[in-house]
């Protein structure tokens, strides 16, 4: 899409002097149309996002990269529409992370006085970045087997309510929470079981930047809902 025609739909629909946009969910209408794809690294770094779109209608896109409710995406909260599929941004620090995503088709839109605001889809991800990773033992030969269990420190921000994670892997490799007991006052440790056999076959021989990724499920408990997680450690294999 030109950039005089987004500036153009800019200056038609957000005034000047206008307030600061509404929050991310206040902009919601109906479901459905695109879905949103991607992530971010394991320990700050780049993200990159994308999203598949089934409504050949939705043909503007604003992204909110940290949950603040101001859209970050094009040339800021003036003009955030874009019309790329893809995006990436920096995550300079890890803990919490609400990524959204809007589609519009440029033409929905409500009143809200003083201004016409565009209505159209939203989706959302949850995203816990970081903590202490770490798999015990760290280097192995390739030809030994038996579990490895991996422990990750949970960020300081992140307290979940149910006790176990809905799904974990290891390097893509299946993990299996165990149980672990949460002291008042101290960080949450997590530990996992991994295959060795299987997580060797996945990476080979060499040193390797492994990393942990999962969902938590705490839809009953909060508007989050489900939350993925993700952390980087590194293992040998001779």
């Amino acid at each position: 899409m030109h950039p005089i025609l987004l500036l153009s739909i800019a200056a038609i629909l957000i005034p000047a002097g206008s307030p600061p946009p509404q929050a991310v969910d206040a902009m919601h209408h109906g479901g459905g149309g695109f879905s949103m794809w991607g992530g971010c690294p394991g320990n700050p770094g780049l993200c990159e996002f994308g999203l598949t779109i089934s409504d050949p209608n939705l043909i503007f896109f604003r992204w909110d990269f940290n949950g603040d409710g101001r859209w970050d995406s094009g040339g800021g909260p003036a003009n955030p529409w874009v019309a790329e599929l893809r995006i990436s941004f920096a995550a300079p620090v890890a803990g919490f992370r609400r990524v959204c995503a809007q589609a519009w088709d440029g033409i929905t839109t409500v009143y809200v006085a003083p201004y016409w605001v565009p209505i159209g889809p939203v989706e959302c991800k949850s995203l816990l970045l970081g903590g202490d990773f770490a798999i015990s033992p760290s280097s192995w030969d390739r030809a030994s087997t038996g579990d490895l269990v991996a422990s990750w420190t949970l960020p300081a921000a992140f307290a979940p309510d149910t006790p176990l994670p809905k799904t974990t892997t290891v390097a893509g490799v299946p993990a299996t929470p165990m149980p672990t007991m949460r002291i008042p006052g101290r960080p949450i440790v997590a530990a996992f079981g991994v295959d060795r056999t299987a997580l060797t076959a996945a990476l080979g021989p060499g040193t390797h930047y492994v990393r942990l990724w999962g969902i938590w499920d705490e839809k009953p408990f909060t508007v989050l809902a489900e939350i993925e997680f993700s952390a980087d450690g590194q293992v040998t294999i001779t």
